[in-house]
């Protein structure tokens, strides 16, 4: 696998016959001359791979159970043929992991159905791979054994993750394979923060290997993951606090009430009696007195005083 390393003159035919050789990939070189494949090529051989080079024959078997991508070179570009390996393979796919006949459940928004019928908030982003060793995105096969791979990683790595899923295979513009991912939280509907942060060390790291009959080198791009499962827990204890806060406040204040009511009644009380002290005669009704004005003295006192 060398692509893009300036690689010129042509491609030795005995090169083909390397014992295990199952993947040829030597795009965009300067490769030229007649691509020769012989009789005795490796029976673990999968794809010659020789797209944007200046090969300008092709001389090989009638039938052959490998692929080859000459498109880009002169024997197809030049010659216009029509042979198979000067078309280029289809660049989307409709495959998508299938659904476990799961009954009509729709999920509350921003929610996604599994594969296993549970909604749920994934994980996802995009898988892009430099190298695969298939060419037809159409089939289904290394698909459905990437998705056992990473199921079984999970599994034995003690992820806290359900299933997985793929969607929409598609070639970019380098003739990369690009493949959506979603990973699935197992046994509650959203990842917490330590769980992503594990998902993103696993791609990011290369600690998970794809299958290698079907890919080589990837890179991860993960998608912003917005429904950590441990902010729902912190906005239900901030919302139980708040409640507790304005109960607790609406106490007090009460309680501040019935005392400020309370230090009034003592205070008017206290003027009250203060009152009397200083004069006798404040409360002194003389509609409801049968007497005179009160005396005071005896009664010689009061005649002298008249004298």
């Amino acid at each position: 696998m060398m692509e893009n390393t300036k690689l010129q003159g042509p491609v030795p035919a005995t090169f083909f016959n390397l014992q295990n050789l199952q993947t040829v990939v030597l795009k965009r070189n300067q490769l030229n001359g007649t691509l020769v494949i012989g009789p005795s090529i490796s029976n673990q051989l999968q794809i010659i791979d020789l797209h944007t080079n200046a090969i300008s024959d092709f001389n090989g078997p009638e039938t052959y159970n490998y692929e080859v991508v000459l498109v880009g070179n002169p024997v197809c570009e030049e010659t216009g043929k029509t042979d198979t390996y000067c078309k280029s393979p289809p660049l989307t796919s409709l495959y998508s992991t299938p659904l476990k006949n799961c009954p009509p459940n729709p999920c509350r928004s921003g929610q996604i159905l599994s594969p296993t019928c549970r909604c749920a908030h994934p994980y996802t982003g995009t898988l892009q791979f430099r190298i695969t060793t298939f060419l037809d995105t159409g089939n289904s096969n290394p698909y459905e054994t990437l998705e056992q791979s990473l199921n079984k990683f999970f599994q034995s790595h003690q992820l806290p993750v359900e299933t997985v899923s793929l969607s929409d295979p598609r070639m970019d513009a380098s003739q990369y394979l690009l493949l959506n991912l979603g990973v699935f939280p197992y046994g509650q509907d959203s990842f917490n923060r330590s769980a992503i942060s594990m998902l993103g060390y696993v791609f990011s790291n290369q600690t998970f290997k794809p299958p290698p009959k079907y890919f080589g080198p990837y890179v991860f791009k993960g998608d912003k993951y917005e429904n950590f499962s441990d902010d729902h827990g912190n906005s239900k204890n901030r919302s139980l606090a708040i409640k507790i806060g304005l109960a607790a406040g609406a106490s007090v204040l009460f309680l501040l009430l019935m005392l400020a009511g309370f230090f009034v009644y003592l205070q008017k009380k206290k003027a009250d009696r203060a009152t009397k002290r200083s004069n006798p005669f404040a409360h002194w009704d003389s509609k409801k007195s049968s007497g005179s004005i009160p005396q005071f003295g005896d009664k010689e006192d009061a005649q002298t005083g008249l004298n």
